[in-house]
């Protein structure tokens, strides 16, 4: 398992200052999402082969309203 683990791309993760600027210029700052969610978009959006994998219909809002890639479970293939 840590084979597997370890063969894996590493995820980019966003500085304070990204996130900060993040939540500034999509203005997701009243949208109901935490640091931590905030966080996490921004991490996504800092890599264009990242895909939000979510339930949470506001981190859901706020990454549609950043431009987020979200994974849509309905086209998933089995």
């Amino acid at each position: 398992m840590i084979a597997f683990l370890a063969a894996q791309r590493e995820a980019f993760v966003a500085t304070h200052d990204e996130v900060m600027m993040m939540i500034d210029r999509h203005a997701i700052f009243s949208m109901g999402i935490g640091y931590t969610d905030a966080h996490l978009l921004a991490s996504v959006l800092l890599d264009p082969r990242a895909t939000l994998w979510t339930r949470d219909k506001r981190l859901r809002a706020a990454a549609e309203k950043a431009g987020a890639l979200l994974y849509d479970s309905a086209n998933a293939q089995n």
